[in-house]
């Protein structure tokens, strides 16, 4: 996907997202951290945050921002994270059987979301002045 690979070039070089960007769950990562109304990708982190802390889960988000190891993340944990409208977007815009979306997501998140953030803060130290 367009969208994971211009960040990880800008960031790291071609590759440092580790996924193949045209696949699946690219497509999906890419849904879910894209915002809907800019296409930039500090919204839908800040989102993905809010809803991680509000079902109790907002620390294991949070090490993804945050210099240092990243917690992993359950399917279970993603799906009360997510809700059943978003798990079934993603799903459809994938193509991938919710469950075995859930089950990529939770292996490649975390990381994607920590070369989104190297500098260890929110999307807002991104500069959204594109706005």
């Amino acid at each position: 996907m367009q969208f994971l690979d211009e960040a990880a070039r800008g960031i790291y070089g071609p590759s440092a997202i580790g996924i193949d960007p045209s696949s699946p769950i690219a497509v999906a990562i890419a849904a879910l951290l894209t915002s809907r109304d800019s296409h930039e990708y500090g919204e839908g982190i800040s989102q993905l945050l809010d809803r991680f802390t509000h079902c109790g889960h907002g620390a294991i988000a949070q090490s993804w921002v945050d210099i240092g190891g990243n917690q992993p993340v359950t399917p279970n944990q993603l799906e009360k994270a997510l809700g059943p409208a978003t798990i079934h977007a993603l799903a459809r815009q994938s193509g991938l059987p919710s469950q075995e979306m859930l089950t990529q997501l939770s292996q490649h998140l975390p990381d994607v979301v920590d070369k989104l953030t190297p500098l260890g803060h929110a999307p807002e130290a991104f500069g959204m002045a594109n706005r």
